[in-house]
């Protein structure tokens, strides 16, 4: 913070970053540019360029700042770079126990969903907790969009899950172009329709892309997931 360091002054140990879900490749890139430049404008190094570049001549007399934001870039980088297998691997031991027992596969295809968003690992359970559990409540005031009402919703879900059940293969290139045309057949903007699908399937208001997220969530979940939407808007009886 710009202030002289002292024994324990920002005491934090290497534990507690890795435990905070960064990598190491992002906090050792991240330390080596405290108070060192390579003298151009690239700031992301592999370990080997940075062995390689280091010099003490290019460390400046100047106090470093540790920089936490930068270090969220940094591993935000590095995530991105992952290939999604790896990056299933690194997600696993932070995920809740509902989910880190699911197949290697499955987790894969979820780490690439999700690559994008995430900054460090230590968000992992709070974006994939939809994935393994059921959403813990489906607000009816975030599944009825502007100019619909709570029975046009319900119908509406009603025939997206009746289409779920169709649509072959059960992938987003098939779905999107099949739900616009559902769009159209029932008078509905796409926002209307696909932001009650989306808090139906997820219990949120922003998640990955809509038809990517029920391709990885499956078919039978999905369509579940839609009904039970349905049977909340119409209430008891």
């Amino acid at each position: 913070d710009g202030k002289k360091l002292s024994k324990r002054h920002g005491a934090t140990g290497i534990a507690e970053f890795r435990d905070a879900g960064y990598l190491p490749e992002a906090l050792i890139n991240c330390l080596a540019l405290c108070g060192w430049s390579p003298g151009t404008d690239q700031e992301i190094f592999t370990r080997d360029e940075l062995i390689q570049r280091f010099s003490l001549e290019r460390v400046s007399p100047a106090a470093a700042i540790f920089d936490h934001t930068k270090l969220d870039w940094f591993n935000g980088m590095y995530i991105r770079a992952l290939p999604p297998a790896a990056l299933a691997a690194c997600m696993r031991p932070f995920l809740a126990p509902e989910g880190a027992s699911v197949d290697p596969e499955h987790l894969t295809e979820i780490a690439a969903l999700l690559q994008d968003r995430v900054k460090t690992l230590a968000e992992v359970p709070e974006l994939t907790d939809f994935f393994f559990n059921e959403p813990v409540s489906v607000d009816p005031s975030q599944l009825v969009r502007t100019g619909m009402t709570a029975d046009q919703t319900a119908d509406a879900l009603k025939v997206s899950a009746e289409l779920a059940v169709t649509i072959e293969p059960f992938s987003h290139e098939a779905m999107e172009p099949a739900y616009r045309e559902l769009c159209e057949r029932l008078g509905l903007k796409a926002a209307q329709l696909f932001m009650a699908m989306r808090v139906a399937c997820t219990g949120r208001t922003a998640t990955p892309p809509l038809f990517e997220t029920m391709q990885v969530l499956g078919r039978e979940c999905v369509v579940h997931r839609l009904q039970s939407a349905e049977a909340r808007l119409r209430g008891p009886g």
